[in-house]
């Protein structure tokens, strides 16, 4: 696969892996935190993830999440012109602005001038074993091709 999906530490997959089995503390009340009832496309995520990626990370629980939209330099490199949305509130903005930065697609382009959008997503989730995690998802905008093309895409899992 030509996608950039990093997986940075083996501790990191420990990490996620060991927040399953410790758990994480329940949600506040009243907060919604259930794939599907957020803005995060969990199924082009988790069609990028082998199968035990993606039962480790169903049965993680998110504390938070922000979304971004910028373009993709000619380069691959991910520019970021805002934050679209953030859940519970603005505190983890700074951090998301800076793993986004990261992202990286190499992605076809036409001969036009004008730089594909895209979409980015981080994901944190506290207290595992290994710390805190954010998760970081980019997807090319407007991509209406299938979720196996991970030319479109950028996935990285980061302690911090």
């Amino acid at each position: 696969m030509d996608f950039r999906l990093k997986f940075h530490s083996v501790a990191l997959m420990a990490g996620l892996l060991g927040g399953c089995a410790a758990g994480n503390p329940a949600a506040s009340p009243g907060t919604p935190l259930v794939h599907g009832a957020d803005p995060i496309p969990w199924s082009d995520i988790e069609s990028i993830l082998n199968p035990r990626q993606r039962t480790t990370l169903e049965r993680l629980k998110y504390t938070g999440y922000v979304v971004l939209d910028g373009w993709i330099e000619e380069d691959g490199q991910v520019r970021i012109k805002r934050v679209g949305q953030s859940f519970p509130d603005h505190a983890r903005d700074q951090l998301a602005l800076a793993l986004a930065r990261k992202a990286v697609i190499h992605t076809p382009t036409s001969a036009s001038k004008i730089n594909p959008g895209v979409m980015v997503y981080v994901v944190y989730y506290d207290n595992s074993i290994e710390g805190q995690i954010a998760l970081t998802f980019a997807k090319r905008s407007g991509f209406a091709g299938s979720g196996q093309s991970g030319e479109h895409y950028y996935l990285d899992v980061v302690t911090y």
